[in-house]
């Protein structure tokens, strides 16, 4: 008896302990679903969506992109410009996480490393021949004035400082390559822990100007989309942002338990061709490609109609964005003629593509349509961060790829000039020197209207000349469950709306 009673006291006791153990979690903790883990979170050398996202809630920039694609203030509370110098008044009392006040010191240093021959922005800040950063008042040392001086106008410049982030010198010089694990910047989150399935955040909660509601937020690494959306059901997700598989988006808002948020997205999916293959130099091969392609079907059969056709890096919302661009009509019949006009039937392509299994099934569907028209498609998937790696250094012959938050035109420059093969971010390896000189003389027009013709002309020569094949743009769908409160996603899909929710205590996990 004494027996029966010590095991059921200790069952009891062991219940006990779960319970608590299952109610010990934060509850102003939000977990965020990510798909992937970015091969960077250093600020100076990430280029990929996630990365940039994340490395913006730990780093403040000179300026932002608002919720309409505005650029807003960051550590910058104001700015000027005037006879080729662009003058900018940073907030007082601007600090790093680890308590360290920002210094003059600490601005020249960051731009010397966001300058350097390695860097993947250095392109971006060309136009800055002197940076002089001091304080207003020497004496008080409270705010620092930062004076950009340039040899000409440059229109992009205020987008091209926005991935540009703050950084301490004195821990970037001792920590050398391991700064990417301590991460110390000036934004509204600090990095506490990252592994191979999550990265952990805490809120700064004195930060002076974006103080987060919650205390914590949990990015944990789903690469598999079923996994993911039973997740999500499960309640184990507060938010997904651009990372529920469309097809799965209805099921979701036929639950109580969640709110499902919609709107424009600067997502663009896209095929890259590499115009050092044989075949795929010629454009009569990539206009087969463009003729075989049943876009809409693709967007009402696969994405539920959460798409729409693309014509341009830049979304339709962009004043940059011409209206009257298009895409090579589908037509299997113009698709077939030119693969047997050139010869192209039977010849091998290699189709690459990240494993995303949603992904991967939007690939094979192209596969499947490209044959259609004769043309020999092989899908091949790899994981992330080799995928990655591949498509930066022009190991491919055709990508599926995205270009994420898109702004300026002179993303053109950054894509298709051939100053920026690889390692810059001209992968396919395009070259137009009638293009090179538009794009050079592109940001040195101040005048909008003349800058959006003019960028008009770009556009339309470089959907002619079909170096890449854009698709569409995905409408940004976001999953949030009822405990998540005042969330509002903005149209470039960051994480600032992270700074602004709260969460309630329905459900709290």
């Amino acid at each position: 008896m004494k027996t029966l009673t010590f095991i059921l006291c200790l069952a009891v006791a062991t219940t006990l302990l779960s319970c608590k153990k299952k109610s010990s979690k934060n509850k102003n903790e939000l977990i965020v679903a990510i798909q992937s883990e970015p091969a960077t979170l250093d600020p100076r050398f990430t280029t990929g969506a996630v990365g940039m996202r994340l490395a913006n809630l730990m780093f403040s920039s000179f300026v932002k992109v608002g919720k309409n694609l505005e650029i807003a203030g960051d550590a910058a509370e104001s700015w000027s410009y005037k006879d080729k110098v662009y003058t900018f008044l940073l907030r007082p009392g601007l600090r790093f996480s680890d308590g360290s006040p920002v210094t003059p010191d600490d601005i020249h240093f960051t731009f010397k490393q966001y300058q350097a021959e390695t860097s993947p922005f250095k392109a971006a800040l060309k136009s800055i021949k002197k940076v002089i950063a001091n304080y207003r008042n020497e004496e008080e040392k409270k705010q620092i004035q930062v004076q950009f001086y340039l040899d000409n106008f440059t229109a992009p410049l205020l987008s091209d400082l926005y991935p540009i982030k703050i950084l301490p010198k004195k821990l970037v010089t001792q920590h050398g390559k391991d700064f990417n694990k301590i991460l110390v910047g000036s934004g509204s989150f600090k990095l506490v822990k990252q592994t191979a399935s999550e990265i952990v955040l805490d809120a700064i909660k004195d930060h002076p100007w974006e103080t987060p509601k919650i205390d914590r937020v949990t990015f944990k690494i789903i690469r598999d989309d079923n996994t993911l959306y039973l997740k999500t059901l499960k309640g184990a997700i507060d938010l997904s942002q651009a990372q529920i598989p469309l097809n799965k988006v209805k099921s979701l808002e036929s639950k109580s338990d969640f709110k499902v948020h919609k709107s424009s997205g600067l997502s663009m999916t896209y095929l890259i061709f590499n115009l050092k293959d044989d075949a795929l130099k010629k454009l009569s091969t990539r206009q087969a490609f463009a003729h075989a392609i049943n876009r809409q079907e693709i967007i009402d059969y696969k994405f539920d109609g959460l798409a729409s056709p693309a014509t341009s890096i830049l979304p339709p919302e962009s004043s940059f964005h011409p209206k009257s661009l298009s895409t090579p009509e589908f037509s299997i019949d113009k698709a077939q003629e030119l693969v047997k006009k050139y010869q192209l039937t039977g010849q091998p392509f290699i189709l690459k593509t990240s494993n995303s299994p949603e992904t991967v099934e939007t690939a094979k569907v192209i596969a499947n349509q490209l044959r259609k028209a004769g043309l020999e498609v092989k899908v091949q998937s790899f994981e992330w961060g080799t995928y990655y790696k591949d498509v930066k250094s022009g190991n491919f012959q055709i990508a599926l790829m995205r270009w994420v938050g898109t702004l300026d035109p002179d993303i053109y420059r950054t894509a298709f000039h051939s100053s920026q093969f690889p390692p810059g971010r001209n992968r396919g390896y395009y070259k137009n020197p009638q293009v090179d000189q538009m794009l050079e003389e592109g940001v040195s027009i101040e005048d909008l209207a003349k800058r959006i013709k003019h960028y008009e002309k770009v556009q339309k020569i470089i959907m002619q000349d079909l170096p890449t094949l854009p698709l569409w743009y995905r409408t940004q769908v976001s999953v949030t469950h009822q405990r998540v409160q005042n969330y509002d996603p903005h149209i470039n899909g960051d994480y600032s709306p992270l700074t602004q929710l709260s969460l309630s205590e329905v459900n709290a996990k």
